[in-house]
């Protein structure tokens, strides 16, 4: 995902802007935000920061712990987890 978006990492910080694609009360919902990447030696989390917890009861933090994170064709970042109400799937892609 990195390599094939080019996102640079600036001092130690990889930080980009994404449209962010999910689907929330039925619907699917696009925002833009900052995100970052923290990458750990066996981990990866990603961090949303316009997530607006309170509007669609998502949380803003992504782990490779507990989510899969997949890099699709087109460079856009999938990440899928097992919800309390089915599966959520989120998707990034750099601006």
């Amino acid at each position: 995902f990195i390599a094939v978006n080019h996102i640079k990492k600036v001092d130690g910080i990889t930080l980009f802007n994404a449209s962010i694609g999910f689907y929330a009360n039925q619907a699917l919902q696009q925002i833009i935000s900052p995100v970052q990447l923290v990458l750990l030696p066996d981990a990866m989390a990603l961090y949303v920061y316009e997530f607006f917890n309170e509007v669609y009861q998502l949380p803003e933090m992504y782990s490779s712990e507990t989510a899969h994170f997949l890099c699709t064709g087109n460079g856009t970042m999938e990440i899928r987890l097992q919800a309390a109400n089915g599966h959520f799937l989120l998707s990034v892609m750099p601006l």
